[in-house]
C-alpha cells in the first residue's frame, strides 16, 4: 500500500471517530463534556490510523499484522477501565477491528465516502443537539463545539483527499496549483457548512419553540382527560392516610412515645405534591407515544403495499411468472390466478385505465401470449409485434400500450375520449381470435 492510499484510509476512519463520538454521547455512554469529546475523537483516530498501519502489515511484515489484534484488545479493555461496562468494551473493540478490516479492503476510498461518514457524524451530532434541548436539558455549548471541531477537521480532509487523489496517467500539477485549489475548496465548504449550520439552528429553535407549545397543550389535554379520575382516587389515597394517622397517633399514645397533640401528618400535608402534578407529565409522555405509534401505524399501512404498487407503475416489469397451464399436481398457479394475484386490490374499476390495461394482459394470456417475469410493457409490445402477424391485434395492443404509459408516465390524464377509446380497444382485442 502506498502512502496516499494509507492517508486516505486514516482520514476516512478519523470521519467515522467522529460519529462514533456522536453516538456514544447521544447513547449517554460519554459525558457532555467537549475535553472528554474532543479527547475521545483524537485518541479513537490515532488508534484506527495506527490499527489501519499493522493491519496492511507496516510495509508487509506479518509480525507487525499480528499485533493488531493485542491492540484491539487492549482498546477494549481501556473501554472497560474508563467507562466501567462490558458491553461497551466489546463494541469497541470488536467496532475497532471491524472498521479498519472494511475500510482497508473496501478500496471504497472516493470523495463520496468521505461526504458521507462526515454527513452521518453531522447528523448524529444534530440528533444529540435535539435530544439534550428538548429533553435532558442540558448544555449544548459542548455540542456544538465538537460540531465546529468536525466542520473544521472535514475541510482539512477534503483538502488532503484532493492532494492524495489519483492523478491520471501523465498528469502533473504543481504544488502551488494544489494549495491554491485546496483553499478555494476550504472556502466553498466552509461557507455551504456555515450555511447549513445557520438552518440547522433556526430549524432547531423553531423545533424547541414548537414543542414548549405542543408539551403545554398536551399537559393541559392530559389533565383534562384524567383529572376527575386522578382527583378521586387521590381522594381515596388521603383518606387512607387519615385512617392510617389515626391509628400512628393511638399507637403512639398508647406506648408513651408521645402525647395527643403531638403533630402527625395527613391528608395533602403527608401527600406532599398532589397526584394530578406527579402524573401529568407521565401522562403527557404517554399521549405523545400513544400518536407516534399511531402515525407509524398508519405509514407502515401506507408503504406496506409500495413493492406491489411500483411493480405494477413499470408495467408489469417484475410480475410474478405467468404460465399458460398450470402443473397437473396443483403445485403452481394458473395465468388467470397469477395475474389476478398480482393486480390484487388494484384493479378496481376506480382506476379504470389500470383495470383496462389488466383485461388486455389477461386477455393476450388467453391467446397463448402471457407477459413474462421482468418485461416491461414495451418489451411486451415489441414480442407481440414480432410474434404475432395479425396487424389487427398489433395494432390493438399498440394503442392500449400507449394509452396505458400516457396514464402512468405523463402528467396529462386521459381524457374522456382516450379513455372510451382505451376500453373500446380492449373489448375489440378480448373478441378477436
Amino acid at each position: 500500500m502506498n502512502t496516499s492510499s494509507y492517508t486516505r484510509i486514516a482520514l476516512i476512519l478519523s470521519l467515522e471517530a467522529q460519529a462514533a463520538a456522536a453516538l456514544l454521547l447521544a447513547l449517554r455512554y460519554l459525558p457532555l463534556d467537549f475535553v472528554q469529546l474532543f479527547g475521545f475523537f483524537a485518541a479513537m483516530s490515532l488508534l484506527l490510523a495506527v490499527g489501519a498501519w499493522l493491519y496492511q502489515g507496516g510495509g508487509f511484515s506479518m509480525t507487525l499484522h499480528l499485533l493488531l489484534y493485542p491492540l484491539a484488545l487492549a482498546v477494549g479493555v481501556a473501554g472497560y477501565l474508563l467507562y466501567q461496562s462490558v458491553l461497551l468494551a466489546l463494541l469497541l473493540a470488536g467496532g475497532y477491528y471491524w472498521r479498519i478490516h472494511a475500510v482497508s479492503t473496501s478500496q471504497l476510498t472516493e470523495q463520496k465516502a468521505f461526504l458521507h461518514r462526515f454527513l452521518w457524524a453531522t447528523l448524529l451530532y444534530a440528533g444529540c443537539l435535539f435530544l439534550y434541548t428538548l429533553f435532558l436539558a442540558g448544555e449544548v455549548a459542548p455540542i456544538l463545539g465538537m460540531l465546529a471541531v468536525s466542520t473544521l477537521w472535514f475541510i482539512v480532509v477534503s483538502g488532503a483527499e484532493y492532494i492524495t487523489r489519483d492523478k491520471p496517467a501523465g498528469a502533473h500539477t504543481s504544488g502551488k496549483a494544489l494549495a491554491s485549489l485546496s483553499g478555494q475548496l476550504a472556502q466553498l465548504q466552509l461557507l455551504t457548512l456555515a450555511a447549513y449550520a445557520a438552518c440547522a439552528g433556526l430549524v432547531l429553535a423553531v423545533l424547541a419553540a414548537l414543542w414548549q407549545t405542543v408539551k403545554q397543550l398536551l399537559y393541559s389535554l392530559a389533565v383534562t382527560l384524567t383529572g376527575p379520575l386522578l382527583q378521586l382516587l387521590e381522594q381515596w389515597i388521603e383518606q387512607l392516610a387519615n385512617l392510617v394517622a389515626e391509628d400512628q397517633r393511638s399507637e403512639n399514645l398508647i406506648g408513651g412515645q408521645g402525647g395527643a397533640d403531638e403533630s402527625v401528618p395527613i391528608g395533602s400535608d403527608a401527600l406532599g405534591e398532589s397526584l394530578i402534578s406527579q402524573l401529568a407529565p407521565y401522562l403527557t409522555g404517554a399521549i405523545v407515544l400513544c400518536f407516534l405509534l399511531w402515525f407509524g401505524w398508519r405509514i407502515w399501512r401506507t408503504r406496506r403495499y409500495v413493492p406491489e404498487t411500483e411493480q405494477l407503475d413499470r408495467s408489469a416489469q417484475q410480475t410474478a411468472t405467468i404460465t399458460a397451464v398450470a402443473d397437473g399436481d396443483g403445485s403452481s398457479l394458473s395465468w388467470t390466478e397469477e395475474i389476478k394475484a398480482f393486480f390484487k386490490r388494484r384493479t378496481t374499476p376506480d382506476d379504470p385505465v389500470r383495470h383496462s390495461y389488466y383485461q388486455f394482459l389477461l386477455a393476450m394470456a388467453a391467446k397463448g401470449m402471457p407477459i413474462r417475469k421482468n418485461e416491461t410493457s414495451q418489451e411486451y409490445l415489441r414480442r407481440i409485434g414480432s410474434t404475432r402477424q395479425d396487424d389487427s391485434l398489433t395494432a390493438l395492443a399498440n394503442r392500449i400500450t400507449r394509452y396505458y404509459e400516457q396514464h402512468r408516465y405523463s402528467s396529462t390524464p386521459l381524457s374522456p375520449e382516450d379513455l372510451a377509446s382505451l376500453q373500446s380497444d380492449v373489448e375489440k382485442l378480448r373478441k378477436l381470435r
